[in-house]
């Protein structure tokens, strides 16, 4: 997909996080080349799952703009989160875990800040209670690794799952997940006892250390990617949940001026549905006239001046419905640009003042 014109930012990110690995930097810092060459095949696999989800969104619609409407679905992202961090957990010789993101107000009864591998959300609160009681891990000491309570084996209970009849003999161990940016979190995990990764194989304590650095590198480049990946679709979600529920009428125009978008709230102004406007010019649609009565051309268009870069805020205005009723509106207009300072969409709020 390398060199692909559509090809998104985030996939741009990924591309450079999972695949543009420095094999020339860690040949001369005599770093362990197989054990770079694992830990890059390891990963890929979840980079393409990602890639595969997000190459999908981005390709759905030859267009440039997005609709309020298509949103980025957070079920698929869990699911890309989960495969990440249940492969971390499996290549460290876990059989259970659970990613927390770095958060001093984190609390597992009400955020959802974290994703379980092999874990309910009833033994979530238990292992967290027991982390904190224990040693923590920091940016010099990775790994700390204890014995499972016996308390929290009890906790737990029999027939949760089917590691669950060998907690008796399991450790618990808590990874220190950073990268250059800062902290993304701890990875909690349970593996048997005395089970050792390939990264912690090693006799020196300092190439144990180097080689399980290099692995949390690897796996915060993909963290750090599928957590902004999250907050764009939360913040996606916030803003179609106003502009669903707005109680202005507010459409969006593509760069050519047609409807893209038309809130509930237009409808009801208008007595236009949205599937019946879509594709059109909005000022066919509204029909828009100055205080006297004017038809307002492509020239007054408030959606054109606002491309122009001009301020249009509550401009008073005449529109028409659908069966030629005419409303006093004031209206506002913004445009949205492209990095290149171009104008990509058009947004204008309407609000009626006659009623």
């Amino acid at each position: 997909m390398q060199g692909n014109a559509q090809q998104s930012p985030l996939l741009c990110a990924l591309e450079n996080a999972f695949r543009k690995w420095p094999l020339e930097h860690a040949r001369k810092q005599g770093k362990n080349i197989e054990m770079h060459t694992f830990l890059r095949s390891s990963f890929i696999m979840c980079y393409n799952s990602i890639v595969a989800s997000y190459w999908q969104v981005y390709t759905s619609e030859p267009t440039i703009s997005m609709s309020w409407s298509q949103t980025l679905q957070t079920g698929d992202l869990h699911d890309q989160m989960t495969i990440l961090i249940g492969s971390a957990i499996r290549l460290l010789c876990g059989e259970a875990g659970v990613f927390v993101v770095s958060n001093e107000a984190f609390d597992p009864q009400s955020s959802s800040e974290y994703t379980l591998y092999r874990l309910s959300t009833s033994q979530l609160p238990l292992l967290l209670a027991s982390v904190q009681e224990g040693v923590q891990p920091n940016s010099r000491h990775l790994l700390v690794t204890e014995t499972l309570p016996e308390a929290l084996i009890e906790q737990f209970g029999p027939g949760c799952d089917d590691y669950s009849e060998r907690l008796h003999d399991a450790e618990r161990c808590s990874l220190f997940v950073h990268d250059h940016a800062g902290v993304l979190g701890v990875l909690h995990y349970i593996r048997p006892r005395g089970a050792r990764s390939c990264f912690e194989q090693s006799e020196a304590d300092q190439e144990t250390q180097g080689r399980m650095q290099l692995f949390v590198t690897h796996l915060a480049a993909g963290l750090r990617s599928a957590l902004k990946s999250q907050a764009l679709v939360k913040e996606q979600g916030r803003l179609a949940a106003i502009f669903e529920h707005s109680m202005e009428g507010i459409l969006t125009v593509d760069n050519a001026l047609r409807i893209i978008d038309f809130n509930p709230a237009m409808q009801r102004l208008t007595g236009w549905s949205e599937s019946e406007v879509l594709g059109r010019f909005y000022y066919e649609v509204l029909r828009p006239r100055d205080r006297q009565g004017n038809e307002v051309g492509l020239q007054g268009s408030p959606i054109l001046q606002a491309f122009a870069g001009q301020s249009v805020v509550n401009r008073e205005m005449i529109i028409s419905a659908r069966d030629g009723q005419r409303f006093d509106v004031y209206v506002t207009a913004s445009c949205v640009r492209s990095a290149r300072g171009e104008p990509m969409n058009g947004i204008l709020n309407v609000r009626d003042i006659t009623r």
